[in-house]
């Protein structure tokens, strides 16, 4: 059937078409719902709610359908630029906007305690709801949030918007970082790195002869933080370990 494919098989639904999540508070249960009871992927974008909103959101949602849904956050919900963004910056926007208010009759708006959600608690009570399937844009979670939804059995869904994003977003999927993240994650530079690999001290694979090297995340648990720990060469308790690079 031509309905029948990867996609549909993966995300357990009847045809394949995923609703695009609407951001801005303009997705509704309803609409999702439907779109699910329908067959398709229903999606909720809940980038601008509240961890406790995103909670009742999923909630809402298994009441109104028994099939798949995607909860879609934004990684990267913040413009660099916001964190120069002060009182001063927001009431000089709203003065050029003054008369558009008056003649709408509605009031100036007051500066806020806050701009937007911190992605983090966001994705931290997504992961606890359990959606059947997050999905998500403008940047990648963490290795750590990933693998929390795979434990979870929580589908992941990552929306591009640039061919590295999409190359770095299917290494993510697998659970794999460059050569360079880990070498950043274990505390050397990335020559000490790749001198470790013919070592063996971590593990990584290239898809081809001059392909960038990919590492799996979970092949550097055994790293101490920031620096690898290494065993005392003679049982001196004074012995000094110098760390070259």
């Amino acid at each position: 059937m031509w309905n029948e494919t990867a996609a549909t098989r993966l995300l357990k639904i009847a045809y394949p078409i995923v609703q695009g999540p609407f951001g801005g508070g303009l997705s509704s249960v309803g609409l999702a719902a439907t779109v699910s009871n329908l067959g398709g992927l229903g999606s909720f974008g809940a980038h601008i709610f509240s961890p406790g909103q995103i909670g009742d959101i999923v909630a809402h949602l298994r009441e109104r359908t028994a099939s798949p849904f995607a909860i879609n956050l934004w990684v990267d919900n913040a413009d660099p630029a916001m964190a120069q963004f002060d009182q001063a910056s927001f009431e000089r926007h709203v003065e050029r906007l003054r008369a558009h208010y008056a003649t709408l009759g509605l009031d100036l708006p007051k500066y806020p305690d806050r701009f937007g959600q911190n992605f983090d608690e966001q994705v931290e009570a997504l992961i606890e709801a359990a959606p059947p399937v997050f999905s998500f844009v403008f940047g990648i979670p963490s290795p750590q949030v990933l693998q929390a939804c795979r434990s979870r059995g929580i589908l992941t869904v990552g929306n591009a918007t640039t061919v590295e994003e999409a190359r770095d977003g299917e290494w993510a999927e697998r659970g794999e970082i460059t050569l360079e993240a880990a070498a950043k994650l274990i505390g050397v530079c990335n020559m000490t790195a790749l001198r470790m690999l013919p070592r063996g001290d971590i593990k990584g694979r290239q898809a081809c002869a001059g392909a960038p090297w990919v590492v799996r995340s979970e092949d550097l648990a055994g790293f101490a933080k920031g620096k690898r720990r290494k065993p005392p060469l003679t049982q001196n308790a004074t012995q000094r370990v110098l760390d070259f690079q």
